[in-house]
């Protein structure tokens, strides 16, 4: 090919009239990088938008694990302990009241 590329040079061929003579023989896969048009341009920007999705996803997801998770916590301390925090609550600000604040 490269010999080739030499002797069209040679011959007075533009660089970009060699490039499409061999993008006519041998198709695309003959570029270093193929064409950002068509399929191609998909094939390109199609795996960053999967990326882009899927973090999302993961995101949200685990964003609400950690919600339902916190809720569950303190909905299970109101349901517990809320009596015995009261009266633990009542001591303390009676104690804090005939001792004072230290």
């Amino acid at each position: 090919m490269t010999a080739l590329i030499e002797q069209k040079l040679a011959q007075g061929q533009l660089a970009e009239q060699i490039i499409q003579s061999f993008v006519a023989q041998y198709g695309e896969q003959v570029l270093s990088a193929p064409t950002k048009e068509g399929f191609n341009l998909v094939a390109w920007v199609l795996p960053f938008a999967g990326l882009l999705v899927g973090g999302e996803k993961v995101y949200v997801t685990l964003k609400a694990w950690v919600g339902r998770g916190r809720r569950s916590q303190t909905k299970a301390m109101a349901e517990g302990g809320d009596a015995e925090y009261q009266q633990r609550l009542e001591k303390e600000l009676e104690e804090l009241s005939v001792r004072g604040f230290r």
